[in-house]
């Protein structure tokens, strides 16, 4: 693990430096982004957040947590509940996502909702 900044730089020069102790690194050719929140005191790092770009502009990455992105999933008791479930899966289902990335996983977890919940 890193224990500065500079170390940090030296080996990744496309890192991003966001505040708040937490770097955004280009991953996978630059396909993906991942947040890491760095406490280079004890030289301890933690995944906040990975993504593609479109999920990373969504998002802020002074204060994005995985635990937050995990708690957006609900089930569907109401109408509108439901009307935005179904949203999500339509918009999965045009992205065409690869199985077993978190957009497939997300797909898979609200469809089932949507079944069991639906209004």
């Amino acid at each position: 693990m890193w224990g500065t900044p500079q170390e940090i730089e030296d080996g990744n020069p496309s890192a991003s430096f966001v505040g708040r102790n937490r770097v955004v690194f280009n991953i996978k050719g630059n396909a993906f982004r991942r947040i890491v929140a760095l406490t280079y005191r004890i030289g301890v790092g933690h995944i906040r957040f990975i993504g593609d770009h479109a999920e990373y502009y969504a998002i802020d990455a002074e204060t994005i947590d995985l635990a937050s992105l995990i708690m957006e999933i609900r089930p569907p008791h109401t109408v509108q509940g439901n009307q935005g479930a179904l949203n999500v899966i339509s918009a999965l289902v045009d992205a065409d996502p690869e199985a077993g990335t978190p957009k497939s996983d997300r797909l898979d977890v609200t469809s089932i909702l949507v079944e069991r919940y639906g209004a």
